[in-house]
């Protein structure tokens, strides 16, 4: 039977030990800070006080770029790569033994390591540099709105995951996947909109169709208010959707290679 308390437990333990290494949580502020202030004089000199690129012009340009590198550097695309080499060592043994499932453990130990430490210090590094930025910063003030687009940043999240957790469970076939991995965690970042907005790319119905904008694109566009409120119930149903055929595809590929697993006591 499974076992609400081990999933909490798991976000614990995960949230302990990574605060035991705040060194590495400061050091990531400087890839909050940096990066947003490249992208504003890359900006700036492209289309100047006055210039526009399709509907944005500086202003929402910096802002689209500061909101969405908050949600996307935030968002697990790639999940663990230790997922796969415990499958590949046979260390996935122990893990079959626990009252949870696989899927829901890791994915509270991977909100323990970020919730706390990285997502509040990237909202920290993203309020300094908006507050420096202030000319060219869109403060949005619809509480509304902000609900909604956290709300479904955190679907991206669950989405992200998902898709990062499927790609590790190709270790059931392969030896080796890291390669694989990073490329797919660098186009999952590409189409979340991490970094150009997908309005402004050739073919954008195909991207937008695609689950990944949830986790950058969509959110943004809701904090801008470009996104009228009577059309997010369809598509909060649309995420939903997504959410259920993914988590179908992986109980489908998790079944199928515990078929073929071989580990300790298997």
């Amino acid at each position: 039977m499974l076992s609400l308390g081990a999933y909490r437990q798991a976000f614990l333990v995960e949230l302990q030990a990574t605060l035991r290494y705040r060194g590495n949580v400061l050091a990531y502020l400087s890839y909050v800070l940096v990066p947003p202030v490249a992208v504003f004089f890359l900006w700036k000199t492209v289309l100047g006080e006055g210039g526009w690129l399709g509907d944005y012009d500086l202003r929402a340009m910096v802002t689209y770029y500061l909101v969405t590198q908050l949600f996307v550097a935030n968002t697990p695309f790639g999940a663990w790569s230790d997922i796969g080499e415990e499958i590949r060592n046979g260390r996935l043994a122990l893990w079959l033994l626990r009252p949870a499932g696989h899927y829901g453990l890791y994915l509270s130990r991977i909100l323990g390591s970020w919730v706390v430490p990285y997502w509040g210090m990237s909202l920290l590094g993203t309020a300094a540099v908006a507050a420096v930025l202030h000319r060219y910063f869109q403060l949005q003030t619809d509480s509304r709105l902000l609900a909604a687009a956290l709300l479904f940043w955190l679907g991206g999240v669950v989405i992200a995951f998902t898709w990062g957790y499927l790609l590790n469970l190709a270790a059931f076939w392969t030896q080796r996947a890291l390669g694989a991995l990073l490329a797919a965690d660098a186009v999952a970042t590409f189409l979340a909109g991490g970094v150009i907005p997908l309005d402004l790319l050739p073919l954008k119905g195909l991207w937008l169709f695609l689950p990944f904008r949830y986790a950058g694109w969509l959110p943004t566009q809701i904090y801008l208010g470009r996104v009228p409120l009577e059309s997010l119930p369809l598509e909060f149903l649309k995420l939903l959707a997504w959410l259920i055929a993914l988590r179908l595809l992986v109980k489908l590929v998790w079944h199928r290679g515990l078929m073929r697993f071989q580990g300790a006591g298997i």
